[in-house]
């Protein structure tokens, strides 16, 4: 876990991570949405403030998110992204949110594992996305659903789109299989 010790020590001392939240299994915040995410996560056990990243137990951590309210993928763009891409698998999950996983790690990968240990075949398996964390997962599927208002890179990664999700989309197709 080197490498997160690194990637630590950098976004700590960018000034332009310190309004990014940088998440792991329970979640590490810093910068002004601390307090909102402690209220909202400490209820469930899921969340923890660590005052100094740098002192952060880092041995047994599978993911990290990096978080910002408004353009996470953007501000993670000019040095996170370049920097970090070849030591962990990164992918945007909302403009929020950017998920960081160790190489070879991603939602395809959980799909497949469910798939073998369970024994359903691919094309016993049905999953939906939205965004760039869910492309490995939507090709691993027999059937594989984008939301309308997906990005277009998820829509051409999954075999058919249904309705945004303001409109139920998942729902209405999860309702055709009864």
């Amino acid at each position: 876990m080197e490498y997160l010790r690194k990637l630590i020590a950098k976004i700590s001392g960018n000034p332009i991570a310190r309004n990014l939240v940088l998440a792991f299994c329970a979640i590490i915040v810093f910068g002004f949405v601390a307090n909102l995410l402690l209220n909202l996560f400490t209820r469930h056990g899921q969340i923890r403030e660590v005052p100094d990243l740098l002192k952060a137990p880092v041995d047994n951590v599978i993911k990290f998110t990096v978080y910002h309210p408004s353009a996470c993928e953007e501000m993670c763009a000019p040095l996170f992204t370049p920097t970090w891409q070849t030591k962990a698998k990164i992918a945007s999950s909302g403009k929020e949110w950017m998920d960081c996983n160790l190489l070879g790690v991603n939602k395809g990968t959980a799909i497949r594992f469910l798939q073998e240990y369970l024994g359903i075949a691919p094309d016993e398996t049905c999953t939906f996305g939205d965004n760039l964390n869910d492309i490995e997962m939507l090709e691993s599927a027999g059937t594989s659903y984008a939301v309308s208002n997906a990005r277009e890179e998820v829509i051409a990664a999954a075999k058919r789109t249904c309705a945004p999700y303001w409109e139920n989309g998942v729902l209405q197709v999860l309702k055709t299989f009864l």
